[in-house]
């Protein structure tokens, strides 16, 4: 089968996982085209399966193998459901792990996310900033994959080994997306322990190329490791998480006559309008009967009422309304009490960052003093954790919040400010919505995230120069500058000018800015920044291949200083003189 690596997909398997892939501890293999899992019980089999499948699809390993058993219990207990060839199994069912891993993706045609490594030499530079070299390095077509394997494969005995196993990754990752983002970079957190990657061997689709081996175990590499290699950089060790909800025994019975606690129903009503105005529905910015469920409900549980008595309240005031009981799916009462719930610790959170920005305010306190204490209440009303919220010292200043998952670039301080695009942008990167904020209830959060940053400053490349250098580099490779004018121009190409340097089209560099670099700029912002960086205004001449006519265009040209680093430069390219075709600078 053409493209594939048989020899190497049979010797990754059995670098990684040896002898120890059986019955009881399967490899699983994943295709995206049809979201199908293979649990292979030997590395014959999964050698056969990948050979099999790895031609016409993109095709993935679990990093640690799984017990079919336990994740099968853990299947039917999330979603009632037995059949296994659509489940990758659990961070919870990990049954052995070879070693620690990391995805670094690199910027290309195929990744839309800002702020990753340019090349693998930005890579390499955040692989160096980590205190123990890789035993291996694939390069996956997209990136690289690195890893470092333990001498002796870590077979898990007990759940303890498995919440420590996920603290080691947990902190090993950590610790490359905080070198990361201090170079300026963003670096993905892929920590679980049910994470798939691309084996070696195995053909990336998307980039119609092979995944290699860089290094490994070849005298470049760091070796093998212990696990206990890694413990000065562990994170706190907790229990693997689970889906949280409330059990359903704990609402007890509903049925339709359910009531709620009448004292407290009572109470409610004559001490609190805003839970009177609710249960009469006099609510004009709720649509449905579910925004006044969750209003209810959150109301009541903060005044301290237990779930079923919370649950008996929602019945009765779907009852009284003559909505649908939805009796027969408790499972939406204890998400509806979940939700509750985490809405109480984001209000209390909310309160707390008023406090804190009110005493910062009035020179109690210093940012510093409270920048722990402002990460944690984000963090609850934000419903993720934020480890850390970066202002990286550019023209204009760019800003990121680092979290437990990785690196989300916000961009300029309009993202912050807003909450909307604060919104998007999360939606965009985790896939996580948070709830909506207006404005006067958004701009102590924003004061917050705003005291919370650390500076840094990327040096030279972070100068209008450098930072505009980067973004021609990207845009000048994707788009080589022609050496004839007369093809370029009437498609809006970059080009040659008559004085041998690169010249480009503001509006066309403007559009793949927004694109490919998430960087909205007016016209006249993105002139004078190009100002700043040397770039000038000018007019060209050309014939117009049409009517043989001559006219003129207006293009930007790049300063000296950016243009020897571009492509398809050399000494040669420019000359002094100004040659025949240039009108005007």
């Amino acid at each position: 089968m053409s493209g594939i690596d048989v020899g190497a997909i049979r010797a990754f398997y059995e670098g990684l996982f040896g002898d120890a892939v059986d019955e009881t501890r399967r490899l699983v293999l994943w295709t995206p085209r049809d979201k199908r899992s293979h649990w292979t019980s030997s590395v014959e089999e999964a050698v056969a399966v990948s050979e099999a499948t790895a031609a016409v699809s993109d095709l993935y390993y679990g990093c640690c193998l799984q017990d079919r058993d336990a994740a099968q219990k853990e299947r039917i207990e999330r979603m009632g459901q037995r059949e296994m060839d659509y489940c990758r199994g659990y961070a919870s069912t990990t049954a052995m792990m070879p070693g620690l891993w990391l995805d670094l993706d690199i910027a290309g045609d195929g990744h839309e996310k800002v702020g990753l490594p340019k090349n693998q030499g930005d890579a390499d530079k955040i692989l160096h900033a980590l205190p123990l070299k890789p035993t291996a390095i694939i390069k996956t077509g997209g990136g690289t994959h690195v890893y470092w394997l333990f001498r002796e494969s870590w077979v898990f005995e007990t759940d303890a080994d498995r919440d420590r196993a996920a603290a080691i990754i947990r902190g090993w990752q950590t610790l490359a997306i905080d070198a990361a983002a201090n170079m300026g970079f963003v670096v993905d957190s892929t920590h679980d322990l049910s994470r798939v990657l691309r084996p070696l061997g195995t053909l990336n689709h998307k980039y119609g190329t092979v995944v290699g081996k860089l290094l490994l175990d070849e005298g470049q590499g760091g070796g093998r490791f212990n696990p206990s290699d890694f413990e000065d950089w562990t994170s706190e060790i907790r229990p693997v998480e689970k889906p949280k909800h409330v059990a359903i025994e704990a609402l007890g019975s509903l049925t339709e006559d359910t009531q709620p606690p009448m004292e407290k129903l009572m109470a409610m009503l004559n001490l609190a309008p805003q839970f009177a105005q609710t249960w009469r529905r006099e609510r004009k910015e709720f649509p449905s009967q579910s925004e006044y469920d969750l209003s209810l409900a959150s109301m009541a549980v903060r005044a301290g009422w237990t779930d079923d008595e919370v649950a008996a309240l929602v019945v009765s005031h779907r009852r009284e309304g003559g909505e649908p009981l939805r009796l027969d799916r408790p499972r939406y009462y204890t998400g509806l009490i979940g939700k509750a719930r985490s809405g109480m610790v984001s209000e209390d959170a909310h309160e707390r960052i008023n406090e804190r920005v009110e005493s910062v305010t009035q020179g109690e306190t210093t940012p510093e003093d409270e920048r722990e204490g402002f990460l944690t209440d984000i963090s609850n009303l934000l419903g993720f954790r934020v480890r850390r919220i970066l202002k990286f010292i550019t023209d204009p200043p760019q800003y990121r919040l680092v979290l437990e998952s990785g690196t989300i670039h916000l961009g300029g301080v309009e993202a912050i400010l807003n909450p909307q695009k604060f919104r998007a942008a999360i939606a965009a990167v985790s896939g996580h919505l948070i709830d909506r904020f207006t404005g006067t209830r958004w701009d102590p959060v924003a004061q917050a995230i705003l005291q919370a940053v650390e500076e840094l400053d990327l040096g030279a490349d972070s100068s209008a120069e450098g930072l505009v250098g980067e973004w021609l580099n990207d845009y000048l490779s994707q788009h080589r500058p022609a050496p004839d004018r007369n093809e370029a121009i009437p498609i809006r190409m970059p080009f040659y000018d008559p004085d041998g340097v690169p010249a480009f089209f503001l509006p066309e560099f403007k559009t793949w800015l927004k694109f490919h670099r998430d960087e909205t700029l007016g016209r006249r912002q993105l002139a004078t920044l190009l100002r700043t960086a040397g770039c000038n205004p000018r007019t060209v001449a050309y014939t117009r291949e049409a009517d043989n006519s001559k006219t003129t265009v207006s293009v930007w040209v790049i300063s000296p200083s950016i243009s020897t680093v571009l492509p398809n430069r050399t000494s040669g390219d420019r000359t002094t003189a100004q040659p025949e075709g240039l009108v005007n600078d």
